[in-house]
């Protein structure tokens, strides 16, 4: 640990992460209640995060009543009230603590490729279950995640040391050649493929009928792992009773030569997963910030 840890900015975050230290000696209903009311504040507190997802939602369900999106739009904050309160349960529960809650189906296309001794990208999405779903599947399989650094150094450091704890190892996603190795070295990775990282990064491809900016990495790392992509999905069950976790068969005929058909179907596959759950799903990221040329902000 770095003595720069112990700087009076981060007391603050120091008392939080005592605070989610404790929750994991609640309950398990106790603690999802706690998140539904986390999340319910949020929702009141969050005007920005509010318009972000409204947004989104406006453009990805045109037709959906409005009483229907704002419905979504609440239980969408409940959700990441439960993911606040799921981060240490992921980074610090027990075994059992977490996997009791826990149904996962699919997992033998992850070990018949593994058997087979394919490399291996599980692909997947910012859903609000990402911390504890990966977490889970890991107990079966250790997974390699790769993550995206947080500017707060201290938060970074607790992620990063909590979930190599607890998994098979994590890889910053600027790090490309660590996850080729992995990869090679038959590694199952964990990547999510849903985010906007500009236009450097991306080609159009359209996303619930709407040209989104979406990232090329996916088939370049199944073609220089010598990987099959394995769709990983993670769900709460009704309630909040606990976890589905979903893996599917490798797809098929990927990747192509053309980069645009293997970014549509990379988004199809996101897109149908979604829909199994949209209210589960990271709504609060600005998703489609980057547009083809000529047209407007839709986040202003």
């Amino acid at each position: 640990m770095k003595l720069e840890f112990f700087h009076p900015k981060y007391w603050l975050l120091w008392i939080g992460f005592g605070f989610l230290r404790l929750l994991i000696f609640l309950p398990y209903p106790v603690l999802m209640s706690l998140g539904k009311v986390f999340g319910q504040l949020f929702y009141y507190i969050s005007k920005y995060r509010r318009h972000i997802i409204r947004t989104n939602i406006d453009l990805c369900f045109p037709d959906m009543a409005s009483r229907e999106k704002e419905q979504l739009i609440k239980d969408n904050f409940i959700h990441m009230g439960y993911t606040m309160v799921e981060i240490p349960l992921g980074w610090w529960g027990s075994d059992n603590q977490v996997s009791k809650h826990a149904t996962i189906v699919g997992l033998e296309h992850l070990q018949s490729a593994l058997d087979n001794k394919d490399g291996v990208l599980l692909l997947s999405a910012h859903f609000t279950t990402l911390e504890i779903g990966g977490r889970i599947t890991s107990i079966k399989i250790p997974l390699t995640f790769m993550y995206r650094q947080h500017k707060n150094k201290l938060f970074d450091w607790m992620q990063k040391k909590s979930r190599e704890g607890q998994t098979g190892g994590v890889i910053e996603r600027k790090q490309v050649r660590s996850t080729i190795k992995a990869l090679r070295n038959k590694k199952p990775v964990w990547y999510a493929a849903d985010q906007d990282y500009g236009r450097k990064h991306s080609i159009f491809a359209p996303f619930f009928n709407i040209q989104a900016a979406s990232i090329t990495a996916t088939r370049d790392f199944s073609k220089l792992g010598n990987a099959v992509v394995i769709p990983l999905f993670s769900y709460r069950k009704k309630n909040a009773s606990g976890y589905y976790i979903e893996l599917l068969e490798p797809i098929k005929n990927y990747p192509s030569d053309d980069p645009v058909k293997d970014a549509t179907i990379i988004n199809q596959v996101l897109e149908t997963a979604i829909l199994k759950a949209p209210e589960q799903y990271l709504w609060a990221h600005r998703r489609f910030k980057t547009r083809p040329e000529g047209e407007a902000n839709f986040y202003k």
